[in-house]
């Protein structure tokens, strides 16, 4: 699937044996400490990913008509729902960011 331009898209997959609740989002935080909103009202329950399945998440990295010039980061954090964190290594030009809500399928994720 292509995806558009100025967007990432974010996968967490259970590799584990055990259900684990990945949470509604991931909050992005990119390198240089510029963190990506989140959706605003979000609530229900758990999201419990089974072993083998994977949720995906866009993030939009620049916001058009936002203050400020933004930023090339050469990293992002992930901290999911427990405290987990995960820590990927990328180039990206930054400014203003958000992130969607995690979505079973990357259809779904990138239509957000």
């Amino acid at each position: 699937m292509s995806r558009p331009a100025g967007r990432l898209l974010l996968t967490a997959r259970n590799t584990g044996t055990a259900p684990c609740d990945l949470g509604l989002v991931g909050v992005v935080t990119f390198a240089g400490g510029v963190e990506a909103t989140v959706p605003g009202g979000i609530g229900g329950g758990p999201n419990v990913l089974m072993p083998g399945q994977a949720n995906h998440e866009a993030v939009t990295l620049v916001r058009g008509g936002a203050p400020g010039s933004g930023a090339t980061a050469s990293a992002l954090t992930v901290a999911l729902d427990g405290g987990a964190t995960v820590t990927v290594r990328t180039t990206s030009f930054v400014h203003a960011p958000s992130s969607g809500l995690w979505r079973s399928t990357e259809a779904d994720a990138l239509r957000q």
